[in-house]
């Protein structure tokens, strides 16, 4: 798998763009990272 980051999220797409796995993060102020929401695809 390709992992695709961008910022607050990471993610990853299988050959036909359909998204297979996916994290959302915050960064709080005090350098704390929160996981708002994951996802991954029943095929995996």
């Amino acid at each position: 798998m390709n992992w695709i980051y961008e910022e607050g999220r990471i993610y990853c797409e299988d050959e036909n763009k359909k998204l297979m796995a996916e994290a959302i993060l915050i960064v709080k102020t005090n350098g704390e990272l929160d996981i708002e929401h994951v996802f991954v695809d029943s095929s995996l």
